[in-house]
């Protein structure tokens, strides 16, 4: 299935010194609301840092004609400073409708490697 966009953008970006911070950031997919917060520092000479927090509930992730993917989701993304980006949390899949739990699982995996939680493998 082809990935839902997002959708009805509203954000507050507060900038003081050399941060920028993501009080409040809404959308929508699927039609269910979205929720961001974060922040990125670019300290004088050093790199950029940058972190976030994603959640929403009920989420039409992926849909196209027979198929479709809702999920929850809680995401912490961190990164900059020459390091390698890291997302983890928590990804609840609510609804698959037009695929195989087994198929599900191949394409997580051919998309973003092998899942730790051994639930899913």
């Amino acid at each position: 299935g082809s990935l839902t966009p997002i959708r009805d953008i509203a954000a507050v970006v507060r900038l003081s010194g050399n941060e920028a911070r993501l009080e409040s950031f809404v959308g929508q997919i699927g039609g269910q609301p979205v929720r961001m917060t974060g922040r990125a520092t670019l300290p004088i000479g050093q790199p950029l840092r940058y972190e976030g927090n994603l959640t929403g509930t009920n989420v039409s992730l992926a849909r196209s004609t027979g198929f479709l993917l809702r999920s929850d989701f809680d995401l912490h993304l961190v990164g900059g400073q020459g390091l390698a980006t890291v997302l983890s949390g928590d990804v609840v899949l609510r609804d698959v409708a037009g695929a195989s739990p087994s198929e599900i699982i191949t394409l997580v995996k051919a998309a973003y490697g092998q899942p730790r939680d051994a639930g899913l493998a």
